[in-house]
């Protein structure tokens, strides 16, 4: 019997994140699934292969279309 994979970090959204992401999806964006999946991608994985370190501050980002 196969247990379900748990992940392994636990993602917080700052307060700022959540009314951006409330902004995408009032204006109907078609990325928000996508943006919404990368994030939750992050509790898996948190150094994915194409992120890039911040300037001058040691967080990554990521890219998902032109976000």
């Amino acid at each position: 019997m196969a247990t379900p994979h748990v992940p392994n970090y636990t993602v917080l959204a700052l307060a700022a994140t959540r009314r951006q992401l409330t902004r995408l999806q009032k204006a109907h964006n078609s990325n928000l699934k996508r943006i919404s999946a990368a994030i939750m991608s992050l509790a898996e994985n948190p150094y994915p292969a194409r992120s890039k370190k911040l300037a001058n501050r040691p967080e990554l980002r990521i890219r998902v279309g032109d976000y």
